[in-house]
């Protein structure tokens, strides 16, 4: 019954665990509100990411699961369209680089024991 209980509980935390993310701070009144995000991951192709809810208001969010371990880079600008007459105007580009821990070594050396 413990083995069931814990293996319950195991099964509930993996469920609520959070995605490893990169975020910005909220866009606050008076600062003008991008529509969408560009953003590159290690210098790959540029891809678009609405904007989503951060801490405290709307802002950048970017899912970065399944990285390998080592240095990664992001890029991102903030894009908003003003319509026909003045188009889309995106920021300056934000660069963040960050580090992903390594997993461990395979194991090795591996028998069975008594």
């Amino acid at each position: 019954m413990k083995k069931l209980l814990c293996l319950i509980a195991f099964f509930l935390w993996a469920g609520t665990a959070e995605a490893a993310r990169v975020v910005s701070d909220p866009y606050l009144a008076p600062a003008v509100v991008p529509d969408y995000f560009t953003v590159s991951l290690n210098g790959g192709s540029v891809v678009q990411s609405p904007l989503a809810s951060v801490p405290g208001g709307q802002g950048f969010s970017y899912t970065i699961d399944g990285l390998t371990g080592g240095n990664h880079e992001i890029k991102v600008k903030a894009c908003k369209d003003f319509g026909a007459v003045f188009g889309v105007r995106c920021s300056d580009e934000a660069v963040f680089t960050f580090a992903v821990p390594a997993a461990p070594a395979i194991p090795s050396g591996l028998k069975l024991s008594q």
